[in-house]
Formats: structure tokens, sequence, C-alpha cells
């Protein structure tokens, strides 16, 4: 199995390669083709050295940032994009974001953020700011 972000429509992931490479010998044939591979022979409309995938380019395959869906408030999402987006938010919440980056980065709201985070079974963090080092409090 191959998990990795999405292409264009019906382009095959580049970590296919070396896989199908590493397991069995050439030579190697890919048909339906998006793009020629060094060491491939490659069959489909857009298989030639000097041709550019059409279709739509999704953020994030490249490394750059993947934004969570725009939901309109009070909008029930489906399950699935439900558990989807909890599992984001959850690893992004335990790797240090606080509920309120989230609700930045997201453009959802604070209640929204907090109940797909209990959905994922997130351990929360206790609330409030941390106290800086070097600030004096006085009573």
């Amino acid at each position: 199995m191959i998990e990795t972000r999405k292409r264009e429509h019906s382009r095959k992931p580049d970590e296919q390669y070396g896989l199908i490479e590493a397991c069995s010998p050439g030579p190697y044939l890919e048909m339906f083709a998006r793009q020629a591979q060094p060491g491939w022979t490659a069959w489909g409309d857009e298989s030639g050295a000097d041709a550019t995938p059409r279709g739509q380019v999704h953020k994030g395959y490249a490394g750059g940032a993947i934004e969570a869906p725009f939901v309109e408030p009070h909008v029930r999402l489906e399950e699935a994009v439900a558990d989807a987006l909890a599992e984001d938010l959850k690893s992004k919440y335990e790797a240090g974001a606080s509920v309120q980056e989230l609700v930045e980065s997201t453009g959802y709201s604070t209640t929204r953020v907090r109940g797909l985070l209990k959905k994922a079974n997130t351990q929360m963090r206790p609330r409030g700011r941390k106290a800086k080092q070097d600030e004096v409090l006085f009573a």
C-alpha cells in the first residue's frame, strides 16, 4: 500500500516506481502514463518527456501546506470527513499547536475544533497560557 497525497486526475504516485523496481526485474511499462519515468517505457496521452500534466494540481503534494477544507458554520460533516479532520487536528495539537492556533489556521469555530479533537480522543492539555519564566507575579 502506498499512502501519499493526491495528484492530478489518474496520475500515479512517484513512490510507486521505486517500489516496483525494488521487487520486480525490468523491463518496466506504464500504461496510461501521465509523465515519462527514466528507465520505463510509457504509453499514454501525456507520456512524452516534454509533456506537462494537465488537470487540477492539489495543494500539498510538493510539500506545501495542506489547508483544512472550508466548512460553513452549523454544517454537519459527513462521518468520514469528520474522522479525517479530527485525526489531522489531533496530530497538529499533539505536535504543539494550541486550540486557538488550530482555530486561526482552519477558520473553524473553537467549538468545532474542540469537538473534532474530542472525536479523535485527544488528550487535552490544561487550559490557559503558560506563565512566562521571566514574568514576575505580584500578589
